[in-house]
């Protein structure tokens, strides 16, 4: 360091090529002479400047650190998406354990029925125009579904309380095997169709999620309720007795629309 004089006062001024990031107080003293305020305010300013692009530029320590937060911040998302979803599937499945059909919104109610073309277990066939003029449920099953072995008894026991034909019931197999159906068919005795689905279209176009799943559909063709879950034989006569005498599910219950 080295020592100036400029009139009555004095500034120890820093060795060649040092820099101070504050500015001299005595900048602005009148005695400085145009070289001493070129070196002050160059060094000052420099000094600033350097600061200003460390504070701004992003070090790859900064970086890092940006990205693992927002590493976390998905990762968090994607956990609570996940879990959401998982109680999503959980409830839905609970749901068909417990045996209890629940009456669901689906987008097909009040909408003409899908259309079909299925060969049976036994190589009969069925289609959806040999049905014009009847009401019809369709019940999708398969074998490996506990809730479809509970409430096989009932529906074929709805079957046979209607053999004169008012009442169309439907089995349709559901992501299983023939030999598997038709050892399920046997152990239950079931006398009414069951329809093979191999490409899954009939389900799909249902909007089938799972089973045991079933719908009624009137004599116009058109889907008036969907269920899920087993069924008991007081539900499902229920409901079809309010679509035989013409009325929409919403008559009994609002919160189900059919438009």
């Amino acid at each position: 360091m080295t020592e100036t004089q400029h009139g009555a006062n004095s500034e120890i001024m820093p060795a060649s090529g040092a820099a101070t990031t504050d500015p001299p107080k005595n900048m602005l003293d009148p005695n400085l002479t145009p070289k001493d305020f070129s070196y002050y305010d160059t060094s000052y300013y420099m000094a600033s400047e350097q600061k200003t692009m460390n504070e701004t530029d992003p070090t790859p320590a900064a970086l890092q650190s940006n990205t693992y937060r927002r590493r976390r911040a998905r990762f968090r998302f994607a956990a609570v998406t996940g879990a959401f979803g998982a109680l999503l599937v959980f409830s839905i499945v609970l749901a068909r354990a417990m045996g209890t059909p629940t009456q669901v919104r689906s987008p097909l109610l009040g909408r003409l029925a899908p259309t079909f073309d299925l060969v049976g277990l036994d190589r009969g066939r069925v289609s959806s125009a040999d049905l014009g003029g009847k009401q019809y449920v369709i019940n999708f099953w398969a074998s490996w579904c506990v809730p479809c072995r509970e409430e096989a008894p009932v529906l074929q026991d709805f079957a046979a309380r209607h053999p004169d034909g008012t009442v169309e019931l439907l089995g349709v197999l559901f992501a299983d095997t023939l030999p598997a159906a038709r050892a399920f068919a046997k152990e239950f005795h079931l006398t009414y169709p069951q329809l093979r689905d191999p490409t899954g279209r009939t389900a799909v176009d249902y909007g089938v999620r799972g089973v045991p799943e079933t719908f009624v559909v009137d004599r116009r063709g058109v889907v008036m309720a969907a269920l899920i879950g087993a069924l008991s034989p007081a539900r499902l006569d229920e409901v079809v007795k309010i679509v035989a005498d013409g009325q929409t599910i919403t008559a009994r219950n609002n919160r189900y629309r059919t438009r």
